[in-house]
């Protein structure tokens, strides 16, 4: 099957009961190809823009019965999930703060390269009590114990899970900030966006080429490993007095991490009946499920709380 032809997609799609998406598409054809047969749809993208496309099909997927699920993965996906966890456990929440680390040493494909130099400069909009502000990427750092980590500053970055928080959730302040595991990695991009060289380089440039030096760049030169970190830290009051609880986890591999969350979803869709529709991760699913996943093939899932009298 070809996703850039149409034609290809009805003898994939017909005898099939769900599809999982793991490339990366700007094109919402084949999500409404599965959806208008039936087929229910899980997709990985970690794109903002496509989920709200992918949003705009609800009604055709309840027509065909069938359920699409976004937000699949560690971010967006996991971090939703901490986040909806931790507020459930507040009376009323002011604030969810979703943190990310990265490990630059990871083996990842060119599209998360590309990906990663999009959304390094410009600016974006966040929700803060309860209206959008725009903000510059990687901005007002967040200075946070990350497990394993010690003391990191993290920056504010344009990932998917807070735009899809703001949007199904009342949490009126919700943003995530970003750093890699390695601080010069982190360094050199947060320099790289104050300063303006990132969009002058693909201005003058162009993406493409920018992309090319960072993948040589980190074949030649690897400045980090492969661990990752996610967290929710989400901060309101509990029985009057002020709380914040967290939840986060780590480990190595990010990508066996997404696959995991893919896979734990995709069973629970295919396992129990869902309203119809499309959803994000967090609209559907308990955060219970995907701790216990994860915590069986080894990584670390923790939650702290503290409570101010």
């Amino acid at each position: 099957m070809d996703l850039n032809a149409p034609s290809t997609f009805g003898p994939a799609l017909e005898s099939a009961d769900c599809v999982v998406v793991c490339v990366t598409t700007d094109d919402t054809a084949f999500a409404r190809a599965a959806l208008e047969r039936g087929v229910d749809y899980v997709d990985l993208s970690p794109s903002d823009e496509f989920h709200r496309a992918v949003e705009g099909l609800d009604e055709v997927a309840r027509e065909g019965d069938a359920t699409a699920v976004l937000s699949v993965g560690l971010s967006p996906g996991v971090t939703n999930l901490l986040a909806v966890d931790a507020a459930n456990r507040l009376d009323d929440v002011e604030r969810v703060r979703l943190g990310v680390l990265l490990g630059v040493g990871e083996d990842v494909g060119r599209d998360t390269y590309e990906w990663a130099v999009d959304r390094s400069y410009g600016r974006f909009a966040i929700r803060e009590n309860g209206t959008d502000r725009l903000v510059a990427a990687l901005s007002e750092p967040w200075t946070v114990t990350l497990p394993g980590h010690g003391r990191r500053r993290l920056y504010r970055y344009d990932l998917a899970d807070q735009h899809a928080l703001a949007r199904t959730t009342g949490f009126p302040s919700v943003g995530t900030w970003l750093c890699y595991d390695s601080r010069l990695a982190t360094a050199l991009l947060v320099a790289g966006a104050r300063t303006g060289v990132t969009g002058t380089l693909v201005e003058r440039f162009g993406r493409n080429r920018v992309v090319d030096g960072l993948v040589t760049a980190a074949d030649r030169s690897p400045l980090g490993g492969d661990p990752f970190v996610v967290v929710a830290a989400v901060s309101g009051t509990n029985e009057g007095r002020q709380s914040t609880i967290r939840r986060w986890v780590r480990g190595h591999d990010q990508g066996r991490a997404t696959a995991l969350v893919a896979a734990a979803f995709t069973a629970a869709l295919l396992d129990t009946e869902y309203p119809t529709g499309v959803a994000h991760g967090h609209e559907l699913f308990d955060a219970s499920t995907v701790k216990r996943t994860l915590r069986n093939y080894g990584f670390r899932v923790g939650e702290e709380s503290r409570t101010l009298d």
